[in-house]
């Protein structure tokens, strides 16, 4: 079931746009990458191979799979930024998460709690947490 979210969030991390998501949320180890590359293609990077390492020859084409993913322009930017060396993309859970929440926050406009809960295999009060920024209307004051 882990699995499966995983691959959830790494889908709509794929989908995301820098406009869907604050640059501060990227990893700090992935901040340079996205000055040389941009963030939609660090988060592309995170997605495909977050917890792992990726080599970055000196020399790419547009068959290397970091090409087919990100661009050759980009690959090659990247190439010439860190060519020879291997990524460590990290897991980018926070992006990740981050990402999922605005879609949920978005999508609270026309589903309903339950069913956002059973698309994101969240509870309801999750799913309200996140609409509400944490702060879920239907707790009682513990000291009132």
């Amino acid at each position: 079931m882990q699995l499966a979210q995983n691959r959830k969030l790494n889908k709509m991390l794929e989908q995301t746009t820098s406009a869907d998501m604050d640059e501060s949320l990227l990893p700090e180890s992935c901040l340079e990458w996205a000055e040389v590359v941009g963030v939609n293609n660090v988060l592309k990077i995170i997605s495909k191979w977050g917890g792992t390492r990726v080599y970055v020859p000196v020399e790419i084409d547009e068959q290397h799979p970091i090409a087919q993913l990100i661009g050759l322009k980009s690959a090659e930017k990247l190439a010439a930024y860190c060519g020879g060396d291997y990524l460590e993309p990290p897991m980018g859970l926070v992006a990740k998460l981050s990402v999922r929440n605005a879609q949920i926050k978005r999508e609270s406009q026309v589903l309903s709690q339950s069913k956002l809960a059973r698309k994101y295999r969240l509870t309801i009060r999750q799913i309200r947490n996140i609409v509400n920024d944490g702060i879920d209307d239907e707790q009682m004051e513990l000291f009132e």
